[in-house]
């Protein structure tokens, strides 16, 4: 396979900005610069992670970000495939939790947020519709519905997997896969994971209503067939 750069771009060990990583973390590339490559895979947030079969860079695996680059001569995006999707059910419990604004506010962090909870490129002063907030979700989704594909090692009903990328929309990617919810499941002890839900129902070391009630919605939805 051919990898070629449709611009600029860095090829990093790290999905993190060029900008953030020491010299020997990237290699900056040009626009029209054709590689061969073993095998490619999506990661989150648009890269690809690649294994390079070029002298230059050597046999190692590299991220790349997708959208900078074509393989075989078509767009990434016509050949990566699709991570599965969240169901009607678990879009409606996050819908109904996270509740939508559609002026961008201040988050409690004191982040500017709009829509569904989305916050990247917003800035005060930020209306949208609300056709335009759905789509921002389902944006903001596809990297948690990559997550749970990537951490969970056991097959999921769609009602489970859609119960997961809620509570990871909710608690972040990196709670979940330090959790025993996630350790119990991937051993298949499907209840048991179940019942890890209710103990996420703290913030600032305080029991939230909230999130006593979403983690009851969540562990229902897992649990229904």
């Amino acid at each position: 396979m051919q990898l070629k750069t449709t611009e600029p771009t860095a090829f990093k060990f790290s999905t993190d900005q060029a900008s953030q990583l020491a010299p020997d973390q990237k290699v900056f590339v040009a626009r029209g610069d054709v590689f061969q490559i073993h095998s490619f895979e999506p990661t989150d947030n648009g890269h690809l992670r690649v294994v390079l079969l070029t002298p230059l860079l050597g046999r190692h695996e590299w991220i790349v970000f997708g959208r900078h680059v074509e393989v075989d001569g078509k767009p990434v995006e016509a050949i990566a495939p699709k991570s599965r999707q969240i169901n009607q059910a678990g879009l409606s419990l996050i819908k109904e939790f996270e509740g939508c604004r559609l002026a961008a506010y201040k988050c409690p962090a004191g982040v500017p947020t709009i829509g569904y909870g989305s916050t990247k490129g917003v800035k005060m002063g930020m209306t949208i519709t609300q056709t335009e907030a759905e789509a921002l979700l389902r944006a903001d989704l596809e990297r948690f519905e990559r997550a749970v594909e990537r951490l969970v090692n056991v097959k999921l009903t769609g009602n489970q997997f859609a119960a997961l990328v809620s509570f990871a929309f909710n608690v972040g990617v990196g709670a979940l896969e330090r959790s025993t919810l996630l350790r119990l499941l991937n051993q298949k002890q499907y209840q048991s994971a179940a019942d890890q839900f209710r103990a996420w129902n703290k913030a600032g070391g305080r029991i939230l209503p909230g999130l006593v009630r979403r983690r009851n919605a969540e562990r229902e939805l897992f649990l229904k067939d």
